[in-house]
């Protein structure tokens, strides 16, 4: 049988979905939240703590994937009467669409929040500000092996981005942004000239994911919205000021990373909940 066969097979799917996902499919949450690379560059070190002092039950689950296994662990949180889980799905257009692709496939998934990390094109997006893209460019087209591009317009749900960007608003202490978001295939892509393009037709932010995200939720009738962290800013990182300004916004970094959790457990788990963290 082919992967995909093994995928949809009943007698084989549980044991696909908890190596590449690592939580079982029965005990998967309608709420997710998914991340390419880890935890660390969009969460407080010690979010799993911060929650636990929140009173909230925190599950370990391992990934059977060896390269996930070295990237951290998967969460159920749980209050006792919601939860939601976190998943690392890989870094890079091949890994995160083929994991988001099987994680599409689950009935039980109904709403998925992306939190990840982007580079600003423009100084209307600065380092440590938020940006929750409605709308996304795609330079790549990895996603189309798994839907059809003429169906999957890489948009996030309406309803679920009010939501998301009603929580940023509250618990950020930078900017939040709703800025056109372009998703590219390679880092070395990314040469200057290419960046001041996108910049002048308009894109404020990049990374390597969204796009993918976006279509696959989109296709599968999932509900979907990404919220990411500006972590650099290519084009304007050589100017004279620069070094001073890093040190003026790492000043912002950890609350930046504590606005994020708190946007995560209230959509996990609502507003009240949050408040506690």
């Amino acid at each position: 049988m082919t992967y995909k066969d093994l995928l949809h097979d009943p007698e084989t799917r549980g044991n696909y979905f908890v190596e590449e996902l690592g939580i079982p499919e029965t005990e998967m949450p309608e709420r997710v939240v998914i991340t390419p690379t880890g935890y660390e560059s969009v969460l407080p070190a010690d979010f799993t703590e911060t929650l636990q002092s929140a009173g909230l039950n925190v599950e370990e689950y391992e990934p059977g994937d060896h390269i996930l296994k070295k990237l951290g662990k998967n969460y159920l949180v749980s209050d006792g009467a919601r939860s939601f889980s976190l998943h690392i799905l890989g870094r890079g257009l091949v890994e995160f669409t083929d994991r988001m692709y099987i994680l599409a496939t689950s009935e039980r998934a109904k709403d998925i929040l992306l939190i990840g990390t982007a580079a600003s094109l423009t100084e209307q997006v600065l380092k440590e500000d938020i940006n929750l893209p409605e709308v996304v460019i795609p330079f790549e087209s990895i996603s189309n092996i798994h839907v059809d591009a003429t169906r999957a317009v890489p948009l996030a749900n309406q309803h679920l981005h009010r939501e998301i960007m009603k929580y940023a608003k509250r618990y950020a202490s930078t900017q939040v942004h709703n800025a056109l978001h372009a998703t590219v295939t390679l880092f070395y892509q990314e040469t200057r000239d290419f960046l001041e393009y996108l910049r002048d037709v308009g894109v404020a932010t990049i990374d390597m994911e969204v796009s993918a995200f976006y279509r696959i939720a989109r296709y599968s009738q999932k509900r979907a919205v990404a919220i990411l962290r500006a972590v650099d800013m290519p084009i304007h990182d050589l100017h004279y000021l620069a070094e001073k300004y890093e040190r003026f916004r790492q000043a912002e970094r950890e609350k930046t990373k504590q606005s994020i959790l708190k946007t995560v457990v209230a959509f996990g788990l609502g507003e009240t909940t949050a408040e506690r963290l």
